[in-house]
């Protein structure tokens, strides 16, 4: 859903990245709709995950419903990070998109060692 956004959004974003202010609102409200939409979805599911799981995968797969549930919210901030990414495109400044990609693998690599050290 969210590299749909993105394409439309750039294309969109692209057409009127010389004013400013209506960039702005419409930015804004592509946010709030989009945060809405998939917020709305991803509670669905962590709340609905027992028989979301039961239902696709069948019952001795029950035990990865913390897990199901712990990644599904772990995606809410990702559309507000795919229209960052898009902006920071649209304006050329590649480099910031370099610097936030190198800055996520470093945090993931942490939170790996910390992961596996717990078990």
């Amino acid at each position: 859903m969210s590299g749909v956004i993105t394409k439309v959004t750039f294309s969109s974003f692209s057409k009127i990245l010389s004013e400013k202010d209506r960039l702005r609102e419409i930015y804004r409200q592509i946010l709030q709709l989009v945060l809405f939409v998939s917020s709305t979805l991803i509670a669905f599911g962590c709340f609905f995950a027992k028989p979301i799981i039961t239902i696709l995968l069948g019952e001795k797969w029950l035990t990865i419903i913390p897990l199901f549930q712990i990644l599904s919210l772990s995606f809410i901030l990702y559309p507000i990070h795919s229209l960052n990414v898009n902006i920071l495109n649209l304006y050329g400044r590649s480099d910031l998109f370099l610097k936030l990609e190198i800055l996520k693998k470093i945090v993931f690599t942490v939170l790996m060692i910390i992961c596996l050290y717990f078990g």
